[in-house]
């Protein structure tokens, strides 16, 4: 602020005053900003694989690859492979004059169920066990 004189003709000042700085400096600055670079990549490249795997694998807004979810169910144009058991109430071909092929390796089992879940009847093709 300011000087002042004693009695005896000396000078007397007043202790400075000392400035925190205020924020980050320095090497954590450098880190935090290397840190948030760092993230923004990782985003822009996790968003770039999303993208990428919903155009590889055909998603849309109506279904997946070749399979379209409709009003009256599942459409599945072309060939489709089921890894485990398929149930289902209804399997039909889409046009009349094509036929609708079923394979399998193993062999295939039809079963026809009630309203309780029990087994009415049976169709075994193929090699069953």
């Amino acid at each position: 602020m300011g000087r002042g004189k004693l009695g005896n003709g000396e000078v007397v000042s007043e202790p400075a005053e000392y400035h925190q700085p205020v924020g980050i400096y320095g090497w954590r600055k450098r880190c935090l900003y290397s840190f948030i670079l760092f993230l923004m990549i990782m985003t822009v490249i996790n968003l770039a694989l999303l993208i990428w795997i919903l155009r590889v694998l055909n998603f849309s807004v109506d279904g997946m690859g070749k399979m379209r979810i409709t009003e009256d169910g599942i459409l599945m144009e072309g060939e489709a492979e089921f890894v485990k058991s398929l149930y289902t109430s209804n399997i039909q071909a889409q046009l009349q004059d094509k036929p609708l092929f079923v394979e399998s390796s193993r062999g295939i089992i039809m079963h026809a169920r009630d309203d309780d879940n029990n087994v009415m009847s049976t169709m075994a093709l193929g090699k069953i066990f």
